[in-house]
């Protein structure tokens, strides 16, 4: 098994069986800003659905009442352009997207870069590390949505094959 494959990669999710993973937003946007940070969120969970497990989006600063993880822009390390951590339930682990990606989509108006970048975070965030050929690929590349092996390997993973 190749080591980017979720039972092999450091970050690890333990539950007892496939959950709903909540995504909690931490950002105050305006209006047409929260458009884009929603519309982005909502495709790359969408890009993830065949998983099979229950990926669920929260909009608006809700804190993280259950376990999942947190999202936010952050000025991230130079060179990094988003990140993910798991923690241990009931903490929140988080993706943090860098916040010139961020304004390079709000600005240029173009989703796709970072559609991308949070399709692989939220890679990260199932158990994946980097490696194959699909949106886990490093670097990344122009692969936006996890491949048929990504999507059995997840699947295998968190019980939903």
């Amino acid at each position: 098994m190749p080591d980017w494959y979720p039972s092999a990669y450091y970050i690890q999710p333990h539950y007892a069986s496939a959950p709903t993973i909540n995504f909690w937003d931490q950002e105050s946007f305006t209006t047409r800003k929260r458009k884009y940070w929603n519309a982005a969120w909502t495709r790359a969970l969408q890009r993830w659905a065949p998983v099979g497990l229950e990926l669920v989006f929260h909009p608006g600063p809700l804190g993280c009442p259950e376990p999942g993880v947190t999202c936010e822009v952050f000025d991230v390390p130079p060179g990094i352009g988003a990140w993910t951590q798991f923690n241990e339930p009931p903490e929140c682990g988080f993706i943090q997207v860098d916040i010139t990606t961020w304004r390079n989509a709000v600005l240029g108006r173009n989703l796709g870069p970072l559609t991308g970048v949070i399709t692989h975070e939220v890679g990260h965030a199932l158990g994946f590390g980097h490696g194959g050929t699909g949106v886990m690929a490093m670097p990344l590349t122009a692969a936006v949505w996890p491949n048929a092996e990504e999507i059995a390997a997840a699947r295998a993973y968190w019980g939903t094959a």
